[in-house]
């Protein structure tokens, strides 16, 4: 079946180019939509998302399918782009296959840093590796609240683990691949866990690592794991390719010699019996047995004939 256009997910008229949210820093960041260098309190200032993804219903090719190494909207994860099947960018989620991207860069094409911000926000530390996010604000800690996470944060990816610590209302979700990590951080973000609650907005940030050492051997664990199977699929990359070039030059049919009938001087003269076949030894046996008669009866009155310049023409 066909993949379907991608979904226009607002409505072009709608969206006010000089709309901004309430000032709360000295810089507003067109990228973020939103302001930064203010007090520390400000941060704790949020508003919940007006737009959400969903990955089953918006998601579909676009111009970027047909490019080679594109990236990731970033406003198509955040539910919020205008431009559907005209988007130069891919509206899917990301895939363990999609190699191409750099570690310097998130799945969105942005640059990461050296480290952290302090807040742990951002785009990313591109000398780690982290497939964690913290998930903070979340307003109740009910027995249900383990599936709640699932459901909302598995849309964006294959999850390895889910920690919740309900003294903090706060939880951890370590996803399988680091760029579904890397999406699900812009997706959930001023999100909640139940559609209709607006007065849950959630913090997602990236998380710290974890101090514990069986949490760390653990880490370090599937880290090998994941490395040797990459390895093996390159090992069998590699296998089918040699393969195919090994079928490839066997296809070329070549004629056995016994069945090319040749006629032609220069075929000739290569099938001619080589001087060493025993038509060869038997030949020069008959000269070798002449030579001798003559020698035993020489002929008599025998001249010396010389050769002219004119002879040699």
């Amino acid at each position: 079946m066909a993949r379907r256009p991608a979904r226009v997910q607002v409505d072009p008229e709608s969206i006010d180019s000089n709309e901004r949210p309430p000032q709360t820093g000295n810089i507003f960041n067109i990228w973020y939509s939103k302001w930064s260098g203010g007090d520390s309190s400000d941060r704790n200032t949020q508003t919940h998302s007006k737009t959400r993804c969903n990955i089953e219903r918006d998601s579909g090719y676009t111009k970027a399918d047909k490019e080679q190494d594109p990236f990731f909207c970033l406003y198509f994860s955040r539910g919020a782009c205008c431009l559907g099947k005209k988007c130069e960018y891919l509206h899917r989620l990301p895939k363990e296959t999609d190699s191409w991207i750099p570690h310097t860069l998130d799945c969105f094409g942005r640059e990461k840093f050296a480290e952290y911000r302090d807040d742990m926000g951002g785009v990313g530390n591109f000398n780690k590796i982290n497939r964690t996010l913290f998930v903070g604000r979340i307003n109740e800690m009910d027995d249900s609240i383990e599936l709640k996470i699932s459901k909302n944060f598995a849309e964006w990816g294959e999850i390895d683990r889910i920690r919740v610590i309900p003294t903090k209302n706060i939880a951890f979700v370590t996803y399988r691949n680091e760029l579904n990590a890397q999406f699900a951080k812009e997706a959930m973000a001023h999100q909640s866990l139940d559609l209709d609650n607006e007065n849950e907005i959630l913090s997602v940030k990236w998380a710290n690592e974890d101090p514990n050492p069986e949490s760390k051997a653990k880490i370090e664990h599937e880290h090998n794991l994941r490395k040797l199977s990459v390895a093996k699929q390159l090992v069998e990359k590699l296998e089918k390719l040699k393969q195919y070039e090994s079928e490839k030059r066997s296809a070329v049919t070549v004629e056995e010699p016994d069945k090319i009938e040749d006629f032609s001087p220069k075929r000739q003269k290569m099938i001619q019996p080589s001087p060493l076949t025993p038509a060869f030894f038997n030949g020069s046996l008959s000269v070798l047995s002449e030579l001798k008669q003559k020698k035993a009866h020489p002929q008599k009155n025998q001249t010396l004939v010389e050769y002219s310049s004119d002879d040699s023409d």
